[in-house]
């Protein structure tokens, strides 16, 4: 398994809806639920923004409009408690580990919930369930010179399953390609274009290609998208400079 935030995370939430399943929970019928306005579980750190020709009305439709999942009763969400702790599943610090992007209790994000979480009302019951949207991973936040900046659209790493850290990467030929880096951290490396890779800290874990025995795992190919590959090193450099520029 890939292992980067996305995964990550999606394991972490199917241990959350196993443990509710077992536990005997069943949600009762309602009409027309309301959901309150509560505080967001922590301090949301300031963040610039890219100009994207997105105002914060359209990024907040894009974060915050169900797209029809529905994975647990959203309010049982808000209310969760860590294993072994009081502090809430959702709360800023915790959920930033995750590599989800904490925002403030709005009326389109009642919970106080990262990007990309959003309510979605079950149309026979008005039962409202927490689901999850493109923009939990297709938004992305980078640090650079100490600054937080969100992006709307793919960052690194790249491919769907983002097994390629850089973009100097992706212009190797898929078997030159790196079998394995550090994820977790969200410095940016301005020469590669990607997350920097080189550091290990106490939040990054190692993505891997291969395992131990040199065989693929399922899910983790670097492999593909090999346009560009065979350009010459400078050449590569000039295309990635030219990419920063747009």
């Amino acid at each position: 398994m890939l292992y980067n935030r996305n995964i990550k995370s999606w394991i972490l939430i199917y241990i959350v809806i196993t443990t509710l399943s077992l536990s005997g929970c069943n949600p009762a019928v309602v009409v027309n639920e309301e959901l309150k306005v509560v505080p967001a579980d922590g301090s949301i750190p300031i963040r610039e923004y890219f100009d994207q020709n997105w105002d914060e009305k359209t990024r907040k439709n894009f974060w915050f409009t169900s797209q029809g999942s529905q994975i647990l009763p959203y309010t049982w969400f808000v209310h969760l408690e860590r294993a072994n702790s009081d502090q809430l599943f959702r709360n800023v610090d915790h959920m930033d580990a995750l590599r989800f992007i904490p925002q403030d209790s709005s009326a389109a994000n009642p919970g106080g919930l990262p990007i990309g979480f959003a309510p979605d009302f079950d149309q026979k019951t008005g039962r409202a369930w927490l689901g999850l949207t493109c923009s939990a991973c297709h938004t992305n936040q980078l640090n650079y010179n100490g600054n937080k900046i969100l992006i709307e659209g793919a960052t690194a790493p790249y491919l769907h399953n983002g097994s390629v850290p850089n973009l100097w990467e992706l212009l190797q030929e898929p078997q030159n390609r790196v079998k394995s880096f550090y994820v977790g951290n969200r410095k940016f490396d301005p020469i590669k274009v990607g997350f920097d890779t080189t550091e290990v800290s106490g939040k990054a874990t190692l993505f891997q290609v291969e395992n131990g025995s040199n065989e693929p795992i399922p899910g983790n190919s670097n492999a593909g998208h090999s346009y560009g590959t065979r350009l010459s090193v400078d050449a590569k450099m000039a295309l990635i400079e030219f990419m920063k520029t747009l």
